[in-house]
């Protein structure tokens, strides 16, 4: 018996075993003592962060092509401003909160959801470093309070911010498809204190190959040579850079709209008549007509 013992755990097999199991308990043991690290951290940075950055969530009014304010939609009783702020722990603001010297000022806009929040804080952390303001489609990161006229577009990634069933299973399909619709199809018209706007940033993709198309007064935009991109103001069928406007357009009553994408080397766009369509009280807006190009085949 004893012979046979010292025989089995002097094999090659056995040793082989052995060696193995102990490396693999070595590997757990490290892995393990990463992660702690890694997460403790990542904690420290996301807690130094948010001392000296201030979230809000502005509480936009978006109207469906029916005229229904889309701050009324509302997901298990709450709107989703109210999702929103308690995802990232912010304010509801009903205006475009004021910038302070020496803080980072995150504004998230109501009307996306679906935002991956290890995403935006990315964004804020590369806000930080560069020393730019940034414009992500979803909302502003301001670092820079004496140059907020100009702000870099860096994009989220496809879909991030738009209404999606993966990130709430339970909002119910025809939702979706009216946001979508009105996103993609009808423009969206914002209303705020000072005038109503077109907003022209749900259908822009940082320079990307559009799926759909902006026309104005039955011309195409993107056929006519213009490169789209964040800011712009359109007002008496003249294009107006984000740096003249600033960060949120203001527009008195009665002007014409504008947009927040800036529309450049457009020939044939600036002399176009711009039609006034829509009156929401006292104010008069312009609606960009949007459609859709041929939907790709699918396999």
């Amino acid at each position: 018996m004893l012979t046979h013992f010292r025989f089995y755990y002097n094999t090659p097999w056995r040793r082989l075993q052995e060696n193995l199991k102990n490396f693999q308990k070595n590997d757990v043991n490290n892995e393990r003592g990463r992660g702690i690290n890694y997460r403790e951290r990542k904690n420290r940075r996301v807690k130094s962060m948010r001392k000296a950055v201030r979230w809000y969530v502005w509480k936009e009014r978006l109207f469906t092509a029916a005229g229904i304010p889309d701050c009324e939609w509302k997901i298990l009783g709450r709107t989703v401003a109210e999702h929103t702020a308690e995802k990232f722990e912010a304010d509801i603001v009903e205006a475009f909160p004021d910038y302070a010297e020496g803080e980072t000022l995150v504004v998230l806009r109501s009307s996306h959801t679906c935002l991956p929040r290890s995403a935006v804080e990315a964004l804020v952390w590369r806000a930080e470093s560069e020393k730019k303001n940034i414009f992500f489609g979803a909302g502003w990161v301001l670092v820079n309070g004496e140059d907020k006229s100009e702000a870099k577009y860096v994009p989220l990634k496809a879909g991030a911010a738009l209404l999606s069933s993966a990130d709430y299973p339970f909002v119910a399909e025809c939702l979706r498809h009216e946001i979508l619709k009105k996103l993609l199809r009808h423009g969206v018209i914002i209303e705020n204190t000072d005038g109503v706007y077109v907003d022209a940033t749900a259908f822009v993709e940082s320079g990307a190959v559009l799926s759909h198309d902006v026309t104005i007064s039955g011309r195409s935009v993107v056929k006519s040579g213009a490169r789209i991109r964040p800011y712009t103001l359109i007002e008496e069928s003249a294009v107006e850079a984000f740096a003249d406007v600033g960060p949120f357009v203001r527009l008195t009553a009665g002007s014409v709209a504008g947009a927040y994408s800036r529309i450049e080397g457009a020939s044939g766009i600036n002399g176009a008549k711009v039609p006034a369509q829509r009156e929401c009280g006292a104010t008069h807006g312009v609606e960009n007509e949007m459609q859709r190009a041929r939907p790709r085949e699918e396999k």
